[in-house]
């Protein structure tokens, strides 16, 4: 007759289960590569743009730096106009910078637990001191 041990069985449950509840990886290179593909973003902003405005953009892992974004299409300025973020858990930061079409956009967002949305709040100066400020919220659309 087979004898059961107890102890190694009660070991062996509690160690996988440990394992199978660990949380997934928040390094921004995982991140980075879980926020690749097309997003519709749903924009407000509080006085140049249409109240309710619609329009898709492309995130793509920066080139040399995964721990980078390239958001191509941001605050639907076309998309041969991209700006790059930085990835910070599950925050996003873009930094001050100058888009070739010479606006100045600043700001950051919060990435949701499932990697389907992203809610922005930015800022971008349009030129002659005039400050549009925004709120956005991406949502996946390529699963």
């Amino acid at each position: 007759m087979m004898k059961l041990n107890i102890p190694f069985i009660s070991c062996f449950t509690i160690c996988t289960l440990m394992i199978a509840c660990e949380p997934e990886p928040t390094n921004p290179e995982h991140i980075a590569a879980k926020l690749e593909g097309k997003w519709q973003c749903d924009e407000f902003s509080s006085g140049f743009k249409a109240t309710d405005d619609f329009y898709n953009v492309d995130i793509e892992i920066y080139p040399t730096d995964s721990n980078k974004i390239v958001i191509n299409n941001f605050y639907q300025l076309g998309n041969n106009v991209s700006i790059t973020v930085n990835v910070i858990e599950m925050s996003l930061e873009i930094p001050s910078q100058t888009t070739g079409e010479g606006s100045t956009i600043y700001g950051s967002g919060v990435i949701s637990s499932n990697y389907n949305k992203i809610n922005w709040n930015y800022s971008v100066d349009i030129g002659d001191g005039l400050i549009d400020d925004v709120t956005a919220t991406y949502t996946r659309i390529d699963y």
